[in-house]
């Protein structure tokens, strides 16, 4: 340990070295440093955490931004473009992993065991760590697990589960989609239990787009404890334009 080093606030190891974090937001760094993870960037302050990959560091500054230095062999040190808003971060072997306020998590570098591919669903996190070839996140149980699109088709957990889909299979496709009967609007979709449905209408564009949904005045065509179909009382083509949709109003 260098001679003389104090007022240290935290620290991080890793491979024949360590790296100490000041109370002034300096760093002090010493062992090996064959890739140059020992040598601290000239002028690097304001810093509020730090981190210790197997061949790299990385440093946290209290702005939300990361300084890297090191070894960048599969680009662990070169920093995502844009990146900022980071409270928390973390290095694998040859990874980094940063958690941003709103509960995002960002990763880059090494990617053999997918350890910086970040699920498509995960929001919410509040804390992470990186092992030398994986990454786990923690995920706020205050967070609503409803909201998140697990499989990543599109719609959300409650929005398949409502529809009687599989929230873990993507499955967008089979999503309830207005057809044309008899020159009328049908629409079918499978009931789940505990949920309620309201099927709405639109006869207006705006910028292209679908716009004054209300509820819609239809027949219903079939009604079981599992399906639900009904008709849009209003002809296609008077007026001209005319579209459906079922909004979920309670969840299962």
């Amino acid at each position: 340990m260098p001679v003389g080093l104090s007022v240290v606030r935290a620290i991080a190891a890793r491979a024949d070295r360590t790296v100490a974090l000041k109370s002034d937001g300096t760093l002090v760094a010493w062992g090996n440093n064959s890739s140059g993870q020992t040598t601290v960037p000239q002028g690097l302050s304001g810093v509020s955490a730090v981190a210790a990959g197997f061949f790299h560091t990385i440093a946290l500054k209290t702005d939300g931004t990361i300084v890297g230095w090191g070894s960048n062999f599969y680009g662990q040190t070169t920093v995502p473009a844009g990146l900022s808003g980071v409270t928390a971060l973390d290095a694998g072997y040859e990874s980094t992993i940063a958690l941003q306020s709103d509960g995002a998590v960002v990763a880059w570098g090494e990617n053999s065991y997918g350890q910086t591919t970040v699920p498509l669903a995960l929001r919410g996190a509040t804390a992470i760590a990186a092992g030398s070839f994986y990454t786990v996140a923690l995920v706020s149980l205050s967070f609503n697990p409803a909201d998140l699109d697990n499989d990543g088709d599109g719609l959300t957990n409650l929005q398949e589960l409502a529809f009687g889909l599989n929230p873990t299979q993507p499955d967008s496709a089979l999503a309830p989609i207005p057809v044309v009967e008899g020159g009328y609007l049908t629409i079918t979709l499978s009931k789940h239990p505990g949920a309620a449905y309201e099927v709405q209408s639109a006869g207006t564009l705006l910028g292209g787009q679908p716009a004054s949904f209300s509820p819609a005045t239809t027949t219903v065509l079939l009604d079981t404890a599992t399906t639900l179909k009904v008709r849009d009382n209003i002809l296609i083509g008077t007026p001209p334009a005319r579209f459906m949709r079922v909004k979920v109003t309670a969840a299962p």
